[in-house]
């Protein structure tokens, strides 16, 4: 049994974020799923990190777009939309665009995205 203070060699799943945000956004208050955004899209962004093998620490979430550009532009297109939602969701206190202004409306179309993304992540060899 691995303790928070004892060091593992099993690396963490990612996926449990997404199960988190899912469960967080239940609540349905803007704070909750502001979170539920940010995790969800760090359970994606972690997984296609590994899957594409990169490994860089600057700049990192353009490293991982681009590789995913590499390999698929529509993935691409994708986690590139997931991530700019949660940059609204960690640094908009007032939503710059309209159309980011509901947060129960921006976790649905963030869940349809990871719900689609998910799989063709999954795939990647």
């Amino acid at each position: 049994m691995t303790t928070l203070n004892s060091p593992s060699n099993t690396p963490f799943d990612p996926m449990k974020f997404l199960k988190a945000a899912e469960n967080l956004a239940k609540e349905e208050d803007e704070c909750s799923l502001r979170i539920a955004v940010g995790r969800s899209y760090y359970a994606l962004f972690l997984l296609a990190r590994e899957k594409l093998k990169v490994l860089a620490i600057d700049n990192v979430h353009t490293a991982v777009l681009q590789a995913m550009g590499r390999r698929d532009r529509k993935m691409k297109n994708l986690l590139f939309e997931l991530h700019r939602l949660r940059k609204v969701a960690d640094y908009e206190l007032i939503p710059l665009l309209n159309k980011d202004s509901n947060w129960k409306a921006n976790w649905i179309r963030h869940k349809k995205l990871c719900d689609k993304l998910l799989p063709q992540l999954h795939r990647l060899q």
